[in-house]
C-alpha cells in the first residue's frame, strides 16, 4: 500500500457534537431528496421555509411547528420508493415525470391527458408510446392519487406547490394555483394565510435567493432545538442508506451490505474505531449520489450505451455535493466519494491513482464490488461466491489492493457472512 495524497489521520474524525444542529444535517440531506424527485436543488428547503411562515402566521403551537420543521425537510423521504414503478409505467425517466408531476392538477382528466402523452415513453415508437399512454391511462385519478400517497401526504401540499410554482414562474404565478385551488386541494384558512406572507417581500427574497438554507435558522423552533450526536448520525445514515437502496428492487440491501463488508475488513485488519466508524457511515451513503441517476438505466438489463454509463458515472461526484453540505460528514465525503477508484487509475469519477488513495478508499471499493458481484442484477447471471472471488482475483494488484482482498477472505471465511440480497 503506497502513501495517500488524502491522508485518514488528517482528516476530522470527530465533531463536536454538541454543535451539531439536527437540522443541519437534515437539511444538507434534504438535497438528495430533491434530485430524486426531479426538483431543483432546494426545493425542500423551501417548502419548509413556505410552510413554517404559513405556521407563524395562523399561530400553529411550538410543539406543532417543531413537527412540521422536520416533516416538511423529509416530506420526499419515502420518494425513492416508487422511482421503479414511476419509471416502468412511463417508460421513461422517472425524474423528468416526477417533475412535471408537481404543476398538474391530477384531479382534472384534460389537464392529466396532455401530461401523459408527453412523458410516457417519449424514446420509444408509435405503439409502444399508445400502449404506455393506454396503461397510464387507465390508471386515471387513481393511480395519480397513489403515486402522490407513496411520495408524501396532503399536510405539505400546499407548501410545496406554493414552491415549485414560484420558483419556475414566480410569486404571482404560485399565488394563482393556490387562490385556484382553495377549498379543493387546499385548506381555505391556509390559502388566505399564503395570501398574506404573499405581500412580505423580504420573506420571498431569502426564500427565492440561492442562499435560502442560512434562512433556515430562522425558523427553527427556539425552544425546540435538536442536537446530533454519533448515535443519532449513525441512525441518519442507516435511515437514508434505506432510503438509497429502495430506489430500485435490485439493490434493496446494498448499502447496509456495503457497510457491513466493510466494516468486516477493517477490523480484520485491526483499524483504529474511528476508521471503523467512517467505514460504517460511508458504506450507508456512498451511494447517495444514485438518487439522481434514472432506474430507466439503474435497472435496465441490457447493456448500457455510452451516455447512459457516463450518466452512471457521474453519481460518485452527486454523492461528493451532497456530503460536502455538511459539518459532520466531512471526515466520509472523500472515501464515499472514492468507492469506484482503482489502483491503476481506470475508475471513476475522477480516475484517481494508487498514490493517491488510501487504505480504508481500497476497503470500500472491495466491499462494495463484493457485494454487487454476489448479489442479484438485471444484466447478468446470478454468481457463486467462487465466481465472484475469481473476478475479484483477476483485480488484484492492478485494480485492487491485495491486502484488502485477503482480508475480505478472511472476513468472509471467519464470520459465514452472506450479502443480505446474495444470488440465490
Amino acid at each position: 500500500m503506497t502513501t495517500t495524497l488524502f491522508r485518514d489521520d488528517l482528516l476530522l474524525t470527530h465533531t463536536k457534537q454538541q454543535d451539531l444542529k439536527l437540522s443541519e444535517i437534515v437539511s444538507a440531506l434534504s438535497y438528495a431528496l430533491d434530485i430524486t424527485e426531479g426538483q431543483p436543488e432546494g426545493h425542500a428547503i423551501r417548502s419548509c421555509l413556505i410552510g413554517m411562515r404559513l405556521a407563524e402566521e395562523i399561530n400553529l403551537s411550538s410543539d406543532d411547528r417543531s413537527a412540521l420543521f422536520y416533516a416538511l425537510l423529509l416530506k420526499d423521504l419515502g420518494c425513492s420508493s416508487n422511482a421503479a414503478k414511476v419509471c416502468y409505467l412511463f417508460g421513461a425517466d422517472e425524474h423528468n415525470v416526477k417533475h412535471d408531476f408537481k404543476f398538474i392538477n391530477w384531479q382534472n382528466i384534460f389537464n392529466m391527458l396532455p401530461y401523459i402523452m408527453r412523458n410516457v415513453a417519449p424514446k420509444g415508437t408509435l405503439h409502444e408510446r399508445l400502449t404506455r399512454f393506454l396503461a397510464v391511462a387507465v390508471s386515471g385519478r387513481k393511480g395519480a392519487k397513489q403515486l402522490v400517497k407513496i411520495r408524501c401526504e396532503r399536510g405539505a401540499a400546499i407548501a410545496q406547490t406554493a414552491e415549485v410554482f414560484a420558483t419556475r414562474y414566480g410569486l404571482p404565478a404560485a399565488l394563482e394555483i393556490v387562490r385556484d385551488r382553495r377549498g379543493t386541494w387546499f385548506d381555505p384558512q391556509l390559502v388566505d394565510a399564503f395570501r398574506t406572507i404573499a405581500r412580505d417581500e423580504t420573506f420571498w427574497t431569502n426564500t427565492l435567493s440561492p442562499g435560502h438554507r442560512a434562512y433556515l435558522p430562522h425558523f427553527e423552533p427556539e425552544d425546540r432545538l435538536l442536537h446530533a450526536d454519533d448515535a443519532m448520525i449513525d441512525r441518519i445514515a442507516q435511515a437514508f442508506g434505506q432510503v438509497i437502496d429502495a430506489k430500485s428492487p435490485w439493490t434493496a440491501c446494498h448499502s447496509q451490505g456495503v457497510s457491513d463488508v466493510a466494516v468486516g475488513i477493517a477490523q480484520t485488519l485491526g483499524l483504529p474505531e474511528h476508521d471503523i466508524t467512517r467505514l460504517r457511515r460511508a458504506g450507508l451513503l456512498h451511494d447517495i449520489g444514485k438518487l439522481g441517476v434514472s432506474n430507466a438505466i439503474l435497472d435496465k438489463p441490457g447493456k448500457l450505451t455510452d451516455y447512459e454509463f457516463n450518466a452512471l458515472k457521474a453519481h460518485p461526484d452527486h454523492t461528493f455535493r451532497i456530503l460536502s453540505r455538511s459539518v459532520c460528514f466531512a471526515p466520509i465525503v472523500e472515501l464515499a466519494a472514492r468507492h469506484h477508484e482503482k489502483l491503476d487509475g481506470s475508475g471513476y469519477h475522477r480516475g484517481l491513482q494508487s498514490h493517491e488513495l488510501s487504505q480504508t478508499d481500497c476497503i470500500l471499493a472491495v466491499a462494495d464490488m463484493y457485494e454487487a458481484l454476489a448479489a442479484k442484477r438485471p444484466y447478468r447471471k446470478d454468481l457463486t461466491d467462487g465466481e465472484v472471488f475469481d473476478i475479484l482475483n483477476k483485480q488484484i494488484g492492478t485494480k485492487l489492493c491485495p491486502e484488502t482482498i485477503n482480508a475480505l477472505k478472511t472476513f468472509i471465511d471467519q464470520s459465514n457472512f452472506t450479502p443480505y440480497c446474495v444470488a440465490a
